[in-house]
């Protein structure tokens, strides 16, 4: 209320909306890209995320080479990618349902040519990954390796990362960045988008609620709601290069 008073000239009054909308924008941006590397079991009422179509080889819990959250849940173990049940098929028993794993040995050195292995691995000649994404140690030692080969290709994705503030480059032509969510992961991920989907209810989406008032208090509060999750038809057709012996043994 005190705010709405302060800002409410005729000129004042749009610059405090705009601000307004541009921080929730921002906030919604950040929020979602948490939960994109979190998994269901660690938030309440979480979508799945990617280590739920890409698990680790032997899980773990939020704070052992797996992203650690303000808001996670330290007992959710993350999925596995060879005995976790995702899309209600269980991955135990059906071997073609798990993404592909890459143990790595001193990223500083073999980083190129695990990320090869890794690619290969994943396409088997038929379907190659087309987005790469991991933390932000591994992005600069493949910068530092690359360097004098990296591409510098404009395309849709390159354009949009970088309105939203994200760095990219290229690997075999194939969009790479990086996230601080993943910090300290030790983990690069290769995925095939076109086999990934973000299924979302239009009605549900970005929707604000209603002001809600505090007995003898001038804040209010209204919530952003978005009803979504993130589906995935083709695991086999990702991959997760780990770093990490926590997650990798």
């Amino acid at each position: 209320m005190l705010d709405d008073q302060k800002n409410a000239g005729p000129s004042k009054i749009k610059d405090y909306v705009a601000n307004r909308i541009m921080h929730a924008r921002e906030d919604i941006i950040q929020t979602h890209e948490e939960n994109l590397f979190a998994w269901n079991t660690a938030f309440v009422d979480q979508m799945n995320g990617l280590f739920d179509i890409v698990g680790t080889v032997t899980g773990s819990t939020t704070d052992a080479g797996c992203p650690t959250f303000a808001k996670g849940t330290p007992a959710a173990v993350s999925p596995t990618y060879n005995i976790s049940t995702f899309g209600g098929i269980s991955r135990s028993d059906y071997s073609w349902w798990r993404p592909k794993n890459v143990k790595g040995l001193n990223a500083e050195v073999n980083l190129r040519n695990d990320m090869n292995t890794l690619y290969n691995t994943v396409s088997q000649n038929l379907s190659a990954p087309n987005f790469i994404i991991c933390d932000q140690d591994l992005y600069e030692y493949y910068q530092e390796e690359s360097m004098d080969k990296l591409q510098h290709v404009r395309s849709a994705f390159n354009q949009t990362a970088s309105d939203l503030g994200f760095e990219s480059c290229t690997f075999k032509g194939k969009p790479m960045s990086w996230t601080s969510m993943l910090a300290g992961t030790d983990k690069l991920f290769m995925l095939n988008l076109d086999w990934i989907e973000l299924v979302y209810d239009p009605s549900y989406f970005f929707d604000m609620t209603e002001w809600f008032t505090t007995s003898s208090q001038l804040e209010r509060v209204a919530y952003i709601l978005s009803a979504m999750q993130l589906i995935d038809s083709q695991p086999r057709r990702h991959g997760l290069l780990d770093y990490n012996t926590t997650t990798y043994a």
